[in-house]
């Protein structure tokens, strides 16, 4: 027991050392509710994630208690996420997962197989200065309920959810965008609802986009069996190894979580990540490991959408500067008092020397022969100019 108290330890901290000190990222995370929408762009997701628990939280905060006789439970999931952005302001969505779980109560091991659950969303995307709001819904309907007399092990959750979110994202710098999130879910079959929030941010260096981030939720309304929590404790014990992963009453949860994703191209991203939960109350102590491979693929007549830096660069490229109304007389330096006393004067002397040429056309244009006089001071004026 105390090997693996040490192991999961280690795992905690493995993953909080790759968050501090591990390389960091680009320019949009891939599939992430605050990724920026693009308008005719399909994303899709394929994941896979394991989660181990061999203990759970207590009815209050800050302890937990092993599971008796070394039982424990895994789950692996397969899941699918799509989302197509009609425009920058509009996306839907789409969700599939696939899960096998074991679990072991000291005497048998049991393991099953099935689809979960499937679930349909949408979201919206406003701007406002650095800050983003995305408003968020989803529609998640069980593939699979929870049968009270079943002897299978359980992969979901078995309860319809309708999911309502509002994520933040904040611009603080090119490589760094903080991000939160508030939202409720309503489950049916007399679970308790649920309050979600998470704290984050990503950043972005050359083509690698890192994450780290703080999650939970807690039960803000009564589950159906609280008076009479047997119903549902007789059901995770006899299948589930007595794991509170799913199933459990009034379950409240507190999880670091640590991922870094690589862009193979600017449309085709692989991740891998972890998390370890921290606290809780009625729900399982454990931690999980996921990868993720992710594929953008622009669809109808729509330009292909180029990275924020691309963009800028090309602008800067094509600007140039409107010269049709310009007046350079607007932009010069007004030249000192000596200065323009000096450009008046030469004025003069021009206007004056152009008085006089005009009055010596006009003789020379005279139909009568000039006078000696004339013709004097004509040729004095001529070897004056040229001296």
């Amino acid at each position: 027991m105390r090997q693996n108290v040490r192991q999961e330890k280690l795992v905690f901290w493995a993953l909080l050392v790759i968050g501090l000190f591990g390389p960091a990222f680009i320019e949009a995370a891939p599939l992430h509710p605050t990724r920026a929408l693009e308008p005719g762009r399909w994303a899709s997701q394929a994941g896979f994630s394991f989660f181990n628990t061999s203990a759970n939280f207590d009815t209050q905060w800050g302890s937990f208690e092993r599971l008796p006789d070394s039982n424990s439970y895994q789950n692996y999931l397969f899941d699918y996420r799509g989302q197509y952005e009609l425009n920058q302001f509009w996306a839907l969505k789409t969700y599939l997962g696939l899960a096998v779980a074991e679990s072991f109560d000291g005497i048998y091991s049991r393991s099953n197989s099935s689809l979960t659950e499937v679930g349909l969303g949408t979201s919206l995307a406003w701007f406002i200065s650095r800050f983003q709001v995305f408003p968020e819904f989803w529609f998640y309907y069980p593939l699979n309920r929870v049968d009270p007399l079943t002897d299978a092990v359980l992969t979901g959750e078995g309860a319809m959810t309708l999911d309502t979110n509002l994520w933040l994202r904040w611009d603080l710098a090119n490589w760094l965008q903080p991000f939160a999130r508030i939202g409720w879910s309503y489950r049916d079959e007399g679970r308790s609802s649920l309050l979600h929030w998470d704290l984050g941010t990503h950043l972005y260096l050359n083509h690698w986009i890192y994450r780290l981030q703080l999650q939970g939720y807690n039960s803000t309304t009564d589950d159906a069996y609280l008076l009479n929590p047997e119903f549902r404790d007789n059901v995770t014990t006899a299948v589930n190894g007595g794991s509170f992963r799913f199933f459990s009453i009034n379950p409240s949860l507190l999880e670091f979580q640590a991922k870094v994703d690589y862009a193979l191209s600017p449309e085709v991203f692989v991740g891998v990540g972890g998390a370890y939960t921290l606290d809780g109350q009625n729900s399982a102590q454990g931690y999980t490991l996921f990868v993720t491979a992710a594929v953008d693929v622009q669809l109808g007549k729509v330009a292909k959408p180029q990275p924020q830096r691309e963009r800028r660069r090309q602008e800067v490229e094509r600007f140039r500067v409107d010269t049709r109304d310009y007046d350079e007389q607007l932009f010069r330096e007004r030249p000192s008092p000596e200065v323009e006393e000096q450009m008046r004067r030469e004025e003069r002397l021009r206007q004056q020397r152009r008085r006089q040429l005009e009055e010596q056309r006009r003789r020379l244009q005279r139909p009568t022969q000039p006078s000696d006089e004339e013709i004097d001071q004509l040729l004095q004026e001529t070897e004056e100019r040229l001296r």
